[in-house]
């Protein structure tokens, strides 16, 4: 085990910019070790699917009498009941029959999925699935070591090496449940500057803050617009709503990432705090909008009992060409408004 602790590591980076991981044992890991600043580039996560591959198992102590070094067996009496993913001991999900699908394709689903500290340049990501079809070790086979063998890899492949791009092969081909699955994994994607919803906080954390090159705009000429603005923008209290100097904090500005529909044909959004659903009208709801795209949301934010919070979207963009790109968010330090909007707002409203 020291050996292999020596040479690999498992574990989740909070600051990638440490360089302790520069270290080779955190290179096989893509939660410690950062894609390389190659827009151009494109990687694809391709699998099989579709058949059942062992994901975890249920332990027991084993016998003193046994091997005294590992001291647990599977429990092989534990079974699940009918039709349950337990059985003997062993729980089965999707996959290729040696790696579930989640540990295949999170990466591309998610984890790489836009621009995020994990793909700080955003190369273009895709999920490529191959569903097993009999006979075993045949053409359609796509077990772990078969599917080198299956004929729709082997044509995605020869494409790509004849010059053709993810989106010039149809994209994401997905069979699984990938996307959910990866949408109810809580992993902290995305850089600092996120806005906490509803208050105008800067989410703090202990990642270095990126230098912005933009600066508040503090002119009467702009601050008589963001009153109005705000004056504007107050509607039906929600639980999170704030009243400072009489307006009411209830619009939010927020960038992320579209994640898939759930069950119910919503769009959600990704802000790397939480998913929010997008309440779209107008022109907007018309657009073509997919999951990946990397966003900015304007809109009325409002709580929900049971269910996920709401923003009624007054404008959104798609700011997937322009990485780099942040809004200069009025809102952006609270403290902002005792230094600068509490001495004049009463003036302008």
């Amino acid at each position: 085990m020291n050996r292999a602790e020596a040479h690999f590591s498992h574990g989740i980076a909070d600051n990638l910019e440490d360089p302790k991981y520069n270290h080779y044992k955190y290179w096989s890991n893509p939660l410690e070790m950062k894609l390389p600043d190659a827009p151009n580039m494109e990687i694809y996560c391709s699998y099989g699917v579709g058949i059942p591959t062992e994901r975890s198992y249920v332990y027991k102590l084993s016998p003193s009498n046994k091997c005294k070094r590992i001291p647990y067996q599977i429990d092989t009496s534990v079974d699940g009941e009918d039709g349950s993913c337990l059985k003997s001991g062993v729980y089965f999900a999707d996959g290729d029959e040696s790696v579930p699908v989640l540990s295949a394709g999170f990466m591309c689903a998610k984890g790489w999925k836009g621009r995020t500290r994990f793909n700080p340049s955003g190369i273009n990501t895709y999920v490529r699935e191959y569903q097993s079809k009999p006979p075993t070790s045949g053409i359609k086979s796509t077990t772990h070591v078969d599917i080198m063998g299956n004929i729709a890899l082997i044509e995605d492949i020869l494409r790509v090496a004849a010059g053709a791009t993810g989106e010039e092969i149809g994209g994401d081909k997905i069979y699984s449940d990938i996307l959910r699955m990866s949408e109810r994994i809580n992993l902290r994607l995305w850089w600092p500057g996120s806005i906490e919803i509803a208050t105008g906080k800067v989410l703090a954390d202990e990642r270095e803050k990126k230098p912005h090159t933009a600066e508040m705009d503090y002119s009467l000429a702009a601050l008589k617009l963001l009153c109005g603005q705000l004056k504007d923008a107050r509607g039906t209290p929600s639980q999170s709503a704030l009243t400072l100097g009489g307006i009411l904090f209830q619009r939010v500005w927020l960038q992320g990432v579209l994640v898939s529909n759930d069950d119910e044909d919503r769009l959600l959004l990704d802000d790397s705090t939480g998913i929010v659903e997008l309440n779209l009208s107008g022109d907007f709801r018309q657009r073509q909008w997919k999951t990946g795209m990397y966003v900015m949301v304007v809109g009325g934010y409002f709580v929900r009992t049971g269910d996920i919070p709401v923003i009624k979207v007054h404008k959104i963009v798609d700011l997937s060409p322009f990485p780099d790109r942040e809004a200069m968010w009025y809102l952006e330090v609270l403290e902002a408004y005792k230094l600068f909007y509490q001495p004049l707002i009463e003036e302008f409203i």
